[in-house]
């Protein structure tokens, strides 16, 4: 017994050594504490572009690395950081995190939420055919232009409300385009529907468990709800 504790230690300490060196390939950031990493460096609380920032700031990049119980999260903030990560390499950077959550939920099918590969190319073809220059001038320019005309009307009878307007100008063209439903009013379906789904990602908690700590994923299945 005597021999197994110290051998235990030992195991964890080089482990946790071999996790702290594998930052080091990771861009700059706050440093990690033990076991729950930059969970407190999160910024939150509204304007959480600022502190990310400042963040970047602080360090000297545009590119900054957190890490979360494990997860690692690199952000991005500048737009040439981007562009050259992205768009310049996006054959490599260009996938999406893993969302178990979402994915076990049934929005794997969503071209947000895909991860690189055939399937969102196939569906990034699809979609730059649709919105070419010139497909969009003969095909959607008179639906954008009922629209506008309808948004200077709304704020005319009522410029209060510009929020609200810029709203429905926008729902009212993404969802004629997208399903070939004109909407009518704020009281459409389809206008609630969006909108809910708005609110739910805007004011939704924290990352759940599952997604920071992926050994769990199997509670979500049906064998781990038995």
């Amino acid at each position: 017994m005597s021999f197994k504790l110290p051998a235990v230690f030992g195991l964890v300490g080089i482990f946790y050594v071999w996790r702290r060196s594998r930052a080091t390939r990771y861009p700059p950031g706050p440093t990690p504490t033990f076991l729950t990493g930059n969970i407190r460096d999160i910024p939150s609380g509204g304007s959480e572009w600022v502190q990310y920032r400042d963040l970047s700031r602080k360090h000297g990049s545009d590119v900054i690395h957190l890490n979360i119980l494990g997860s690692h999260l690199v952000v991005l903030n500048s737009v040439r950081a981007a562009n050259d990560l992205l768009d310049q390499r996006g054959s490599v950077y260009s996938s999406r995190p893993r969302m178990v959550l979402i994915k076990e939920l049934g929005w794997d099918w969503n071209v947000v939420f895909m991860s690189y590969g055939e399937a969102l190319m196939a569906h990034r073809r699809v979609i730059q055919q649709e919105f070419q220059p010139r497909i969009v001038e003969n095909t959607y320019q008179p639906i954008i232009t009922r629209e506008c005309k309808m948004l200077l009307a709304n704020l005319l009878h009522a410029p209060d409300n510009f929020v609200a307007h810029l709203k429905s100008f926008i729902a009212a063209e993404i969802v004629m385009i997208a399903y070939g439903h004109q909407i009518e009013s704020d009281e459409d379906v389809l206008v609630k529907i969006a909108e809910e789904v708005r609110v739910s990602t805007v004011d939704a908690p924290p990352p759940r468990l599952v997604e920071l700590l992926p050994l769990r994923e199997d509670i979500l299945s049906p064998a781990g709800r038995k």
